[in-house]
Order: C-alpha cells, then structure tokens, then sequence
C-alpha cells in the first residue's frame, strides 16, 4: 500500500516533468543559440520544471537548425 503513495506523490510527477524536460532539452540542441543563451535556456527548463519547457516551446528561440 505504501509503495501505491509513494509512487503516486513522487513517481507521476517526475514522469511529468521527465516528459516535458527531455523533448525541449533535445529541442534546445537544435536550435542555433549563442552560449549564453543556450544555457540560459537549458536552466530554465531545469529549474522551472513545466513551465521551463512550455515557454520555450511556446517562444521558440533561435533559427532551426535544418
């Protein structure tokens, strides 16, 4: 029964954040940024754990790379 809590309250979320943060960071790999705003970015989508990436897929910094 305890683990069915913990994975509830500790699992899910980290699935969450997992599946926003990988895509934006590979995302992020892509796009042709200076340094500094590169890891600005990189950041931000770890420290801010949803809405790190859905800012930046919403602002799409850079130019793709093709």
């Amino acid at each position: 029964m305890w683990f069915i809590a913990l994975l509830s309250t500790v699992g899910v979320p980290v699935v969450i954040y997992l599946l926003f943060a990988v895509p934006a960071l590979y995302y992020l790999r892509a796009r042709y940024l200076d340094d500094t705003a590169r890891a600005m970015w990189a950041l931000l989508i770890i420290a801010v754990p949803i809405m790190g990436a859905v800012a930046f897929a919403t602002l799409q910094p850079g130019v793709r790379r093709s």
